[in-house]
């Protein structure tokens, strides 16, 4: 399992619980509703430093979309496949499909390259989080 797959999985360390929101996610459920459903399930400290309400609704985010995708199946040296999967699934597929960040298609996929809205992110979380 590569490094990327590993620290998805143990943002939502609870395999059952992670199992029951990703369907509940890939099912159209909101995130925040998700979330507050399940809200002591994602990690609230990472690296030793304790982590705001965005930065863990985008843990979620990424644990469940890779719990709802399953296990990688694409070897993200495959460039073909690679391009495929981005072209007709989209670039989060991909992402979990390969397990990794495909960060060495930044070049080619510009797309990949922003910062993420940490308002939006903030906004899935529930109240009882700490901004």
């Amino acid at each position: 399992m590569g490094f990327v797959l590993e620290r998805r999985r143990a943002s939502w360390p609870n395999p059952q619980t992670r199992a029951e929101a990703a369907r509940l996610y890939a099912e159209g459920m909101e995130l925040r509703e998700v979330l507050e459903r399940y809200p002591n399930e994602v990690i609230s400290v990472s690296g030793g430093k304790p982590r705001g309400a965005a930065r863990r609704a985008i843990y979620a985010h990424w644990a469940l979309r890779q719990e709802s995708v399953g296990e990688p199946d694409i070897d993200p040296d495959d460039r073909a496949a690679v391009e495929r999967v981005i072209r007709e699934e989209g670039m989060e597929i991909a992402q979990c499909r390969t397990g990794t960040g495909l960060t060495k298609y930044l070049a080619d996929f510009p797309e990949m390259d922003r910062f993420p809205d940490l308002r939006f992110w903030a906004s899935q979380a529930p109240s009882s989080w700490p901004r």
